[in-house]
């Protein structure tokens, strides 16, 4: 990540950690729309990784995303975390959880097992039946 990419993030995280001070509702309905958003970026970057055309060198690993979200939590401080941390993680889990099982075999996701679909996908220990 380069020195342009850390202050924005950092910069970002300042004013989210105020607004979730000083004014929740509206803290809450911008973070709602950034996991709409990073849900959106898992499914582009899960077409990327089926997509044959796409180098190897350009696709993104698709739990990146949930590391991004949890990396802009940390800066956002405690408050945050309290209001929105569990509900992201595990938003975020599920839809990264989907991707993969959508790459490989949709028979490895479960809605009722996800934090054992996570430890799974995560560790890369999933063979594709492409």
């Amino acid at each position: 990540m380069g020195k342009a990419t850390q202050r924005r993030e950092k910069r970002e995280a300042g004013r989210l950690q105020v607004l979730a001070e000083q004014n929740q509702e509206r803290f809450l309905k911008e973070w709602r729309s950034r996991i709409d958003g990073w849900a959106m970026e898992i499914k582009a970057r899960t077409r990327a990784e089926g997509d044959e055309t796409v180098l190897p060198s350009e696709r993104q690993p698709i739990f990146g995303v949930l590391e991004k979200a949890e990396r802009l939590l940390d800066q956002c401080g405690d408050q945050a975390r309290n209001l929105v941390g569990a509900d992201t993680r595990r938003i975020l889990q599920n839809e990264c959880c989907k991707a993969v099982a959508s790459l490989t075999d949709r028979r490895l996701y479960r809605l009722s097992n996800n934090e054992s679909n996570y430890v799974l996908m995560k560790s890369g220990n999933h063979r594709s039946q492409r």
